[in-house]
């Protein structure tokens, strides 16, 4: 029994573990792998969207700047959320042994290596088996990375694991002597920028908390001119910039932290009547509110041992990991005090951050890096408390229990079966209009808010009809001058699709087909 239990603890098997852990956590909540890279999960929303915009990207030829994807309405790849590293890695592939990769992977991706993160996260923190495995579980089954992938379908954004490599890149205490790893932040910078926006600016602000504790001047100056460099061979800087607004609407509620927002076992413990606010999934999870709880008898009986996690270093680790989850916390209340729906106090935004805040509104999402460092602290004080009182590992083993239960239920909540209903009514329309071939390419005459409305008809053309060009597509960053100046049929011909509102009149159709409130005309 020792020796199997030092083989777990051992680096490979014991990453190999983790890395079939996220993939069985997915196959609890999603499916399985073979479904998974089918496109089972895909319905009418974003993820529809950034799979039509990835397989266009990749066949397509290379260009400057990287993102640029000409044919996909000139949407650039950084703001159609294909994850860029993943989309460049793709169509190198593509290029040299025309061996496709399709979107449906990152899914895979994302699941394990957020799982194998995990544990290194722990296994930073702790020598202890039980306090590490414990910490995997509730952070792998927390419903923060469920929840973007099949409620929202932010498949890109899904990308967590980033931020718990943020937690482990830097070199702190007891491992800050370890050359190898000194320069690892700039691979995880590099990374994260070309994941997700919101990813890149959590994962960042963590490396630089790390970084300024080391005094490490030269480096946290790195950390932040490496993105710029990306971004603009990327070509994200170039895009002119559309404020959105909003962020208030969209600010952390502090109560968010025990709000499941019906997707955990737990009841939601007060209503959501804000929109926006449902974009904000920090959830604990059952589980490791649970084991918070009971947990919180370790600093209570050892008031002078507050930080359970083993070694000057590791201590050090944890206190900057929690100031960083603090700070964006804060950053996340976008300067209101809300708490449980109303707002107790509003405060301007000062104008040297109205930038940040047009650039990130979402804001609330910040809040996840608080979430998953909570979970970690309540993994550590069960884990301490069960080296002294025996039973707690009884509360840990539920509290795992509870915290798979949770992606369990939210698994069962999405795709619907009306949304499983509407796809398969939209790819019979489409099979039946295009039985007899076409040219691949789309025009369109809609408004901006049109396109919304047919992400998913951009999948089935591009994945069942391979579609090769569309005149103007959704995307980030695009405005209503934009669409406009891309929209309209007057370059159409015969063989092409024209997809246009019910309401206005018809080409000449060779045939058509009806999906929501448009008519899609093949010449």
């Amino acid at each position: 029994m020792s020796r199997f239990s030092h083989t777990l603890d051992s680096g490979p098997v014991a990453y190999c573990l983790a890395l079939a852990l996220g993939v069985a956590s997915a196959w609890l909540w999603i499916g399985s792998p073979a479904q998974i890279v089918a496109g089972h999960l895909v319905i009418d929303g974003d993820y529809a969207n950034a799979a039509a915009a990835f397989s266009v990207f990749v066949r397509d030829g290379w260009h400057w700047p990287l993102g640029a994807n000409p044919h996909f309405g000139a949407v650039n790849a950084f703001f159609s959320d294909i994850a860029p590293w993943f989309a460049l890695c793709a169509k190198a592939l593509y290029s040299l042994t025309g061996i496709e990769l399709t979107f449906h992977w990152l899914i895979l991706i994302n699941v394990s290596l957020f799982s194998a993160f995990a544990y290194r996260l722990m296994a930073r923190l702790c020598d202890d088996r039980f306090t590490r495995w414990l910490g995997v579980f509730l952070l792998t089954f927390n419903l923060i990375m469920p929840v973007r992938l099949i409620g929202a379908q932010h498949i890109a954004l899904a990308g967590y694991w980033v931020v718990l490599w943020a937690m482990t890149a830097v070199p702190i205490g007891d491992d800050a002597s370890s050359r190898s790893r000194r320069h690892e932040f700039i691979a995880l910078v590099a990374i994260a920028t070309w994941s997700h926006a919101y990813l890149a600016a959590m994962a960042i602000a963590i490396v630089l908390f790390c970084l300024l504790f080391k005094r490490r001047w030269i480096a946290a100056s790195i950390a932040i001119a490496v993105p710029l460099a990306l971004l603009f061979i990327i070509g994200a800087l170039g895009e002119p910039h559309v404020p959105t607004g909003g962020a208030k609407h969209f600010a952390l509620d502090l109560a968010a932290y025990v709000q499941s927002l019906n997707w955990g076992i737990a009841p939601q413990p007060y209503a959501v009547l804000d929109i926006p606010q449902r974009d904000t999934i920090v959830y604990l999870g059952t589980g490791a509110w649970l084991a918070l709880i009971v947990g919180l008898a370790w600093p209570a009986c050892h008031p002078g041992r507050l930080i359970p996690a083993q070694g000057t270093g590791a201590r050090q680790r944890l206190l900057i990991l929690l100031a960083a989850a603090i700070a964006l916390a804060g950053f996340a209340m976008a300067f209101n005090l809300r708490v449980a729906g109303p707002v107790w106090l509003e405060l301007p935004i000062p104008g040297p951050l109205q930038p940040l805040y047009e650039s990130f509104r979402a804001v609330g999402r910040f809040g996840g890096v608080l979430a998953y460092v909570a979970i970690v602290i309540a993994a550590l004080w069960l884990g301490a408390l069960a080296r002294h009182w025996r039973p707690a590992v009884v509360v840990g083993l539920v509290a795992a229990g509870l915290q798979i239960g949770d992606a369990y239920h939210a698994g069962t909540k999405s795709p619907a079966p009306n949304q499983r209903a509407d796809v398969a009514s939209q790819r019979e329309a489409l099979d039946g209009l295009l039985q007899s071939g076409w040219t691949g390419v789309v025009y369109r005459d809609v408004d901006m808010l049109d396109l919304e409305q047919q992400r998913l008809i951009d999948y089935l053309l591009v994945d069942q009809h391979g579609a090769r060009h569309f005149a103007v597509a959704h995307g980030a960053r695009l405005s209503h001058e934009d669409v406009a100046a891309r929209s309209g049929h007057e370059a159409a011909q015969a063989g092409d699709l024209v997809i246009i509102d019910a309401s206005d009149p018809l080409p000449d159709c060779a045939r058509t087909a009806a999906i929501k409130t448009y008519v899609l005309c093949l010449l």
